[in-house]
């Protein structure tokens, strides 16, 4: 029974939103990059702008772990192929929310449970011939537990790129989380957080740097974030990841100024070579703490 209030509990204060793991990051790159990056070829290409999957040429794998606060652990890997008509990604994550303490209804410690959301998402895109326009989409399959409650669901992604390559430009659009609960926890409404973005990027002329500005719009609770962010490339296979976003705003702990100056950034260092890759980042959530994490990938 305080099991099942707790899961009500949780539902109001989401706001009635089911999976929160869909509103996580869960590779490197994109923490470092304080949720830019959606029209960056990467292994979360498929949960943001599934368009950006046309830009990859090589068969390749990707494993990340992202330790946040609380004892929040993200894992995930995923497999690329740009074979065939369509390129296509397969992607399994798993978000844990930890292990807690069970309690009956006098109060008396019980056995403990634990909590999380695993996701397993396939994607296809495509560059269209002789245009310079480019399609992506995916599907999620979605599994939450809370100890003996479960809830399962349906979540679809979609996304264009039109390149302006005489520029060095490039402007996406993509909707992420459309879909619904095939069965729910309880018989609360229930729904999955929907959002919509867009995206610019520019890369410039006279230095190796690629900057971004992305604005995300909350559909369920109408509210709009933007984050910049922005890749130097550094030298031999090595690259700078930095971004920033307005949740700053809300993450300031108005503490110290490089305390509050630091809240709501992202940083990430990465190496690739011709074979494989590796990447470290961090992410500071002012009253929350930091996320660290470190990811891996190479061709198979």
């Amino acid at each position: 029974m305080k099991r099942y209030i707790l899961i009500i509990g949780m539902s109001f204060l989401l706001g009635e939103t089911n999976y929160p793991g869909l509103l996580t990051w869960t590779n490197t790159p994109t923490m470092s990059l304080a949720g830019g990056g959606r029209l960056v070829f990467n292994a979360e290409s498929d949960r943001l702008n599934p368009a950006t999957l046309s830009y990859g040429k090589n068969r390749q794998f990707n494993g990340s772990l992202l330790q946040f606060p609380s004892e929040i652990r993200v894992e995930s890997i995923s497999f690329f192929s740009p074979k065939g008509k369509f390129n296509r990604s397969l992607s399994f994550r798993h978000q844990s929310f930890g292990v807690f303490q069970g309690y009956d209804d006098e109060a008396n410690e019980t056995e403990k449970y634990q909590s999380g959301e695993t996701h397993i998402t396939i994607a296809i895109a495509k560059k269209v011939e002789n245009t310079p326009l480019r399609w992506g989409m995916s599907t999620t399959f979605l599994y939450s537990q809370l100890d003996e409650y479960s809830s399962t669901g349906l979540a679809f992604n979609a996304g264009s790129i039109l390149d302006i390559t005489p520029f060095g430009m490039a402007i996406g659009i993509n909707i992420e989380n459309v879909g619904f609960i095939l069965s729910p926890y309880t018989e609360t409404k229930e729904k999955i957080p929907s959002q919509i973005a867009m995206s610019l990027s520019k890369k410039l002329a006279h230095l190796p740097l690629q900057i971004m500005l992305e604005a995300l719009y909350d559909l369920q609770n109408e509210e709009v974030a933007i984050s910049f962010s922005g890749i130097f490339k550094i030298s031999n296979g090595i690259q700078l990841r930095l971004g920033t976003s307005s949740e700053r705003i809300n993450q300031n702990i108005k503490q110290s100024v490089s305390q509050s100056a630091m809240s709501g950034t992202g940083f990430g260092l990465d190496y690739s070579s011709h074979d494989y890759h590796i990447g470290i980042g961090s992410y500071f959530y002012g009253t929350g703490g930091w996320i660290h994490g470190v990811e891996f990938g190479g061709r198979f």
